[in-house]
């Protein structure tokens, strides 16, 4: 016979699958799969170590015993801290989102988050917002003599002008970019939406010259359809992007934490 944890265990590890199985087919990111089956998996614990046996018999008091140990847990990195609202309420939200799915799936019958109240986030402005100045200096750092310092150049001129998200940048094509109109097509971007974005004819013009004369001599795979390439001709990484962008921030005398969100807020 199972032991009663191990089919505890088995109950919560089912669902999980099943919800990870269902995000995949309504066609989420890997970011945010990732992101959702961590939070999931974080109540699913909780219940594991309060001997709650599977999802259907919790109750919406059990549900408010998990608020309250999000509300008491101390910040990752640092003790004296608390977890933010925002991150109480992101964890909150997906157990909402993994309860209406299990109520979908017909796995549980009654949803016990129906009542949750989110807690209140502080509307707050970005703070990383650059002034006219700083970010002059800031595009100003790439050496657009070399084809390397041109491509950051235009990429950063490609988040100043249309605000559009790091993943979007990495992952946008040439051929979604219409030079005469000075707009950009964003494909897939958050929600796995399209869009059209005017990026106006200063970007316009980094781009022109970034596609014809730059890409051509980093280009080494004719398949490779991404617009911003690596210096062996590979699709650029976000990772890498950060590094120079953290480099030129930090010759432009940055006083200010720079990403590439910054160029949104600005």
């Amino acid at each position: 016979m199972k032991s009663r944890a191990h089919t505890n265990g088995h109950a919560w590890d089912e669902a999980i699958r099943e919800f990870e199985t269902h995000m995949k087919a309504r066609g989420f990111s890997k970011r945010t799969i990732d992101d959702y089956l961590h939070r999931a998996a974080n109540f699913c614990e909780f219940c594991k170590e309060g001997k709650i046996e599977k999802p259907s018999v919790v109750s919406r008091s059990d549900i408010q015993k998990y608020q309250h140990a999000l509300f008491e847990r101390r910040h990752p990195r640092d003790e004296t801290r608390r977890l933010t609202a925002r991150t109480q309420g992101r964890y909150l939200t997906v157990l909402k989102t993994f309860y209406r799915y299990l109520v979908m799936s017909e796995t549980v019958i009654h949803d016990p988050t129906t009542h949750l109240v989110l807690p209140r986030e502080p509307k707050d402005l970005p703070r990383a917002i650059l002034t006219k100045s700083e970010i002059t200096r800031l595009l100003a750092q790439p050496d657009t003599k070399t084809p390397l310092g041109y491509r950051d150049r235009t990429m950063m001129e490609l988040f100043y002008a249309t605000g559009m998200r790091a993943s979007e940048a990495i992952n946008q094509e040439g051929g979604s970019v219409d030079i005469g109109r000075a707009v950009v097509m964003i494909r897939q971007g958050k929600g796995r939406k399209d869009r059209v974005s005017p990026m106006g004819e200063v970007c316009a013009e980094w781009m022109e010259g970034y596609l014809s004369k730059v890409r051509p001599k980093l280009a080494r795979d004719t398949r490779e359809q991404a617009a911003f390439l690596t210096n062996t001709g590979r699709r650029w990484e976000l990772s890498a992007y950060l590094r120079r962008l953290h480099a030129y921030a930090d010759r432009a005398g940055r006083k200010k934490r720079v990403g590439c969100h910054t160029f949104r807020h600005t």
